[in-house]
């Protein structure tokens, strides 16, 4: 008898367990893609990492090298900082910058890329130099800004 009860528990939990992982970690038509940040790998320290932002408010983070936890992680956030992304985005006049910033006679560097969408526009900025425009290392810190507390993110699988 407590055998059916045992296996009873385990087929529920194991079935509500990974239903919750499929409906939660994966994004669909229309939960499309706001925003992203990669940084690549230098030949120091720099973090590696990619950070999604989707529109339900769906975070998923890849770790790679020299951050706090390395693989990938999906948490969600609030919907509102997502707007304001938009918002601050326009004002600083993100969609108007260059398509790339390069300078090829530097090697140690990560190169930064980022993308945006918002409404109808939507715009992806590579960068890879010592100088950053204030507007991309603004838009760049306000995607970072939007990953909460190391205590939020959980493991995919």
């Amino acid at each position: 008898m407590w055998c059916r009860l045992l296996f009873l528990t385990f087929l529920l939990g194991g079935c509500a367990s990974t239903s919750k992982h499929a409906v939660t970690t994966t994004s669909n038509e229309t939960d499309s893609l706001v925003a992203s940040i990669e940084r690549s790998v230098c030949f120091g320290t720099c973090p590696a990492y990619k950070l999604t932002v989707y529109r339900s408010g769906l975070l998923q983070f890849e770790g790679y090298r020299n951050t706090s936890k390395t693989g990938k992680y999906f948490t969600y956030v609030n919907q509102q900082p997502l707007l304001e992304l938009c918002e601050k985005a326009h004002s600083l006049g993100y969609f108007e910058l260059q398509d790339q910033y390069r300078n090829e006679m530097i090697a140690d560097l990560p190169t930064v890329t980022t993308f945006l969408r918002c409404g109808n526009r939507q715009k992806g900025v590579v960068f890879f130099d010592l100088e950053c425009p204030q507007a991309l290392k603004s838009v760049q810190d306000l995607i970072d800004g939007l990953a909460p507390a190391d205590s939020m993110w959980m493991p995919m699988k």
